[in-house]
């Protein structure tokens, strides 16, 4: 069941018309949301929350980037534990893996976390990271470079790193104030979905985030 601290949402709901003249940062994490028993419905709820049109915007995005590249597509958003699947739709050849709308992703080893972790205040992600870390010892070292990287690249890819077989390929949607208000992401088959840097589905995930992110009202460059 999602729930969420009552006196919170009401603020939430007060400020949204003064969330597009905020520091791009402050944005995302507006909306504390409390997944307890994640779930497609619960996941649209969360969608709904974050107010504008991302979730009429998002599912289009989705379906019509599924349509494309024909590789599992989904996008996330930002909860307090992290980032949440708000929608999901599978390709022709399904993914080997329990991820579906209404799951919380990891931070430090899949393509979509490391992409809000990139992103995001660090602060804001310090306390789920250092939770994960303890878990992941060898990526404590690495992950500021990847981080840096994904900023410069302006995309997030993995193969394997997250679950044996399984690549993805992460591009960020910013809103109207410039922060990241969702991540678009390509799951596939690793060896099967291209996650090079130049490749066909690389430029299809980063161009459809592009297109989602100026529906949503951004207008600036992506930041770094």
């Amino acid at each position: 069941r999602l729930a969420a601290e009552p006196q919170e949402v009401q603020s939430a709901q007060r400020a949204q018309p003064q969330l597009e003249r905020q520091r791009p940062q402050t944005i995302a994490p507006t909306f504390r949301i409390l997944l307890s028993h994640p779930g497609p419905d619960q996941a649209h709820e969360v969608a709904v929350r974050l107010g504008g049109r991302l979730p009429g915007a998002g599912g289009e995005a989705v379906a019509q980037l599924r349509a494309e590249i024909d590789e599992t597509v989904m996008l996330s958003v930002w909860g307090n534990k992290g980032p949440v699947v708000v929608r999901w739709e599978e390709s022709s050849r399904p993914v080997a893996t329990n991820v579906r709308a209404g799951w919380v992703m990891p931070l430090a080893n899949s393509a979509t976390g490391r992409l809000f972790a990139a992103y995001l205040p660090e602060s804001v992600c310090a306390p789920l990271l250092e939770d994960e870390l303890g878990r992941l010892p060898r990526l404590r070292t690495r992950l500021p470079a990847l981080l840096e990287d994904i900023r410069e690249q302006g995309v997030s890819r993995i193969e394997g790193e997250l679950q044996q077989g399984v690549g993805g390929i992460a591009a960020p949607v910013f809103g109207f104030g410039g922060g990241i208000q969702a991540a678009l992401t390509a799951v596939g088959i690793e060896g099967v979905i291209d996650t090079g840097l130049e490749s066909r589905t690389t430029k299809a995930v980063e161009r459809a985030a592009r297109e989602l992110s100026v529906r949503l009202g951004f207008a600036g460059t992506q930041p770094k």
